[in-house]
C-alpha cells in the first residue's frame, strides 16, 4: 500500500518532517519506506508544495506500526501540526495534539482506512 503524511500547521516546516522521517526509519519496520514527496500545488498556486510530506509505502501488516511509530512520535516531538494521511482510496486528518493513547490513534486509522477501501 501507498500512503502520503502530509503536516500542516505551526511546525510543518522541512525540520519537523525530517525528523519524522527519521523516526520512521530508526523504528526499523519491515516493508516501510519513507521519502519526502512534493504534493501539487492547489487550484490557483503555482508550483509543488516542497517538503511537507512523505510518501510511504508500506506492506499490510506493517500499517499498525507505522500508526504505533507515528503515535511515539508525537507523544516525544509533541509537533503543533495536523497530519493527513492519504491514500489512493480517500484520506484521514487528525491533530497532533489530540492524540492522547496509541489504541485510539490505530482504531481511527484502521476504521478509516477500511471505510475507504483500503
Amino acid at each position: 500500500m501507498e500512503l502520503d503524511l502530509v503536516l500542516s500547521g505551526l511546525d510543518a516546516n522541512e525540520a519537523t518532517l525530517h525528523d519524522l522521517q527519521e523516526w520512521i526509519h530508526a523504528e526499523r519496520i519491515p516493508t516501510v519506506r519513507a521519502e519526502p514527496k512534493q504534493i501539487p500545488a492547489g487550484e490557483g498556486k503555482m508550483g509543488p508544495i516542497l517538503l511537507t510530506a512523505l510518501g510511504v509505502i508500506l506492506g499490510a501488516k506493517a500499517t499498525v506500526e507505522l500508526v504505533r511509530t507515528l503515535h511515539a512520535w508525537i507523544r516525544e516531538r509533541k509537533p503543533k501540526v495536523k497530519i493527513r494521511i492519504r491514500t489512493q482510496h480517500g484520506e484521514f486528518d487528525f491533530e497532533a495534539a489530540s492524540i492522547r493513547e496509541t489504541q485510539a490513534l490505530l482504531q481511527q486509522v484502521l476504521e478509516a482506512l477500511n471505510a475507504q477501501g483500503a
